[in-house]
């Protein structure tokens, strides 16, 4: 009695304990963590990314393995550059399946997951639903490159952590613009931009060249008198071109020089002078608006210049 009592306790022991192994063997992804109460493993899951030239649209592939559960929701890391580590608020907005997906910078109590553990600074896309292939696209404010960052896959009753791509640091730009207002205002003779106007031999907005001089004298009036939404965007082009930015690269930007260049290049209107700038009770500005196009493309200039100006020193 007392051999096979002990023989059964044998293996019992060796049943409760490859049991465990199972539970505990890590899935395809390398350093992946799951519960021992999971039901799902990181490994069940391949997390890929492309990201565009810019840097700015994140594209996630999450297809699953044979056997995988459908997702609740995926977790990313965003602090993977100390203080300039992308934010929840750099997220202009996000998609799944080219659908509008929920997406928070919080986790609550009871989900298994914990990216509170590493980090206060992690976006969650949640209520993933049933699908083969999870195709999430994010858009932040500005690009990024890639790097290696922690991400959470929640599944059923277990959430696994494990190493996927990410955000880095801020793409360092490769061009940039100064200010409408260093080139233009009467502090402009004295900051170093009169150098910059003579060595380019001026500004040539549509049909005409200005100079420095001819310049200022139409701030002057503008800023003073009318503020012409139409002369403010002359002078948002003539930056942009007396920077010597290159805007090729960003479409948005280079369809509003387009706009403000083609405007200018109307043979019917006059050169800008600081007498035929704005309106007065006696005469009317040739240099109107009537759709509201060339305001835009200068308000999407000044937009641009004031997240891409150049620095000073």
């Amino acid at each position: 009695m007392k051999v096979i009592f002990t023989i059964a306790v044998v293996f019992f022991w060796a049943a409760c304990t490859d049991q465990t192994q199972n539970l505990n063997s890590p899935g395809t992804n390398a350093g992946a963590k799951g519960s021992t109460k999971s039901t799902s493993n990181f490994g069940d899951y391949n997390v890929g990314l492309s990201v565009s030239t810019d840097g700015t649209l994140y594209t996630y592939t999450i297809t699953k393995n044979s056997g995988a559960k459908d997702l609740s929701h995926f977790i990313i890391n965003l602090q993977n550059c100390g203080d300039q580590s992308a934010t929840f608020n750099d997220i202009l907005w996000a998609t799944l399946n080219g659908q509008s997906v929920n997406w928070v910078d919080t986790e609550g109590q009871g989900t298994g997951c914990d990216p509170q553990s590493i980090t206060s600074n992690f976006v969650k896309f949640e209520n993933l639903g049933s699908t083969s292939t999870y195709v999430i696209v994010v858009k932040f404010d500005r690009g990024y490159s890639q790097t290696t960052t922690t991400g959470w896959l929640k599944a059923g009753t277990s959430c696994n952590s494990g190493a996927v791509p990410g955000p880095g640091c801020p793409i360092v730009e490769k061009y940039c613009s100064m200010s409408q207002g260093y080139y233009f205002s009467n502090g402009s003779k004295n900051n170093g931009s009169d150098s910059v106007w003579t060595a380019a031999g001026g500004v040539t907005v549509g049909l005409f060249n200005y100079t420095h001089a001819e310049g200022m004298a139409i701030w002057t009036t503008n800023t003073g008198k009318g503020n012409n939404a139409v002369i403010r965007a002359f002078f948002q082009y003539a930056a942009i071109i007396l920077s010597g930015t290159d805007y090729s690269s960003d479409p948005a930007l280079a369809a509003a020089m387009a706009t403000i260049q083609t405007y200018y290049s109307n043979p019917s209107l006059p050169k800008v002078t600081s007498t035929n700038c704005v309106s007065t009770k006696t005469f009317t500005t040739p240099f109107n608006d009537p759709t509201g196009a060339v305001q835009n493309a200068g308000g999407v200039i000044g937009d641009w210049v004031d997240k891409h100006e150049c620095p000073t020193n």
